[in-house]
């Protein structure tokens, strides 16, 4: 089963600014910010980017995300012939961030790292469709687009947690609203479209728990508030609670609490 699912909500759009510039042959500018993202990528040479009152030096290979507003300035190195690429897109929304941002904060520096080249071919070839504007250019920019977002959202360790925590809330609403039915738990995977082994390592690392487990703690914590609030039996008490096999219902509560269900009614009526 495929646990892969896009995290773009709906299709960047492309500006007409995009394309390369030798900032050997610049001085600096001064501090601009946009209303849109931007993407610039080092494609050769290096050297720094003024976010705020704070430099930060960038090298061949680095991908520098300025989010909507952030106000920026670029400096290169003169002695190093510097080729730098640069696109700009509104209609952003990413799952992971606030509409328009493409990382947390006002801006994220990665590096491609072992995607140098694929990262570079897309962004050619970006450039070229917009430079060429033969048949169908626009869309294959927009998809061309998709490509290099959908690498700087590998490259984000903050896409990768903002994913993970939003894959793990999902899990835990899902069981939260279903921990009473008969469900197991490939039939809660097949409902999320999620794998397996992907939600019940998910799940624990973010709760501590297995998925099973917190089900079953969600039905004791149940079982045992209408053992004590209600006059309803304990073959009614383990349906409500989602068993449908009694014995079974016995089993598990003795086991999470050391006493069966009838022992630990009495034992609160007593208290």
């Amino acid at each position: 089963m495929n646990t892969e699912k896009t995290l773009l909500k709906q299709k960047p759009k492309l500006l007409l600014y995009a394309g390369y510039y030798h900032p050997r042959k610049l001085k600096g500018e001064r501090l601009h910010n946009h209303e849109f993202c931007e993407i610039m990528f080092v494609k050769e040479g290096g050297g720094n980017v003024l976010i705020g009152n704070e430099m930060h030096p960038i090298k061949k290979g680095d991908i520098v995300i300025y989010n909507p507003l952030t106000y920026h300035a670029e400096y290169f190195d003169k002695e190093t012939s510097d080729e730098v690429m640069f696109f700009g897109f509104s209609r952003l929304n990413v799952e992971c961030f606030e509409p328009g941002k493409l990382c947390d904060g006002l801006f994220k520096i990665l590096h491609t790292g072992k995607y140098f080249d694929e990262f570079s071919f897309y962004c050619d070839q970006l450039l070229k469709e917009k430079n060429s504007k033969e048949f169908q250019y626009s869309t294959i920019s927009e998809s061309l687009l998709n490509i290099l977002i959908s690498y700087v959202l590998r490259l984000s360790d903050d896409a990768k947690v903002s994913e993970n925590t939003s894959t793990c809330n999902q899990i835990k609403d899902y069981l939260d609203k279903n921990y009473t039915s008969n469900k197991s738990i490939d039939d809660i995977c097949r409902d999320l479209y999620i794998n397996k082994y992907y939600l019940t390592h998910l799940f624990k690392d973010a709760m501590g728990v297995p998925p099973l487990k917190y089900m079953i703690t969600k039905r004791i914590t149940l079982a045992k508030e209408l053992l004590t609030s209600t006059d309803l039996t304990v073959d009614e008490v383990a349906v409500k609670c989602g068993y449908l096999d009694t014995t079974y219902f016995i089993k598990v509560f003795k086991k999470a609490e050391g006493i069966t269900p009838i022992e630990f009614k009495n034992q609160q009526n007593e208290n």
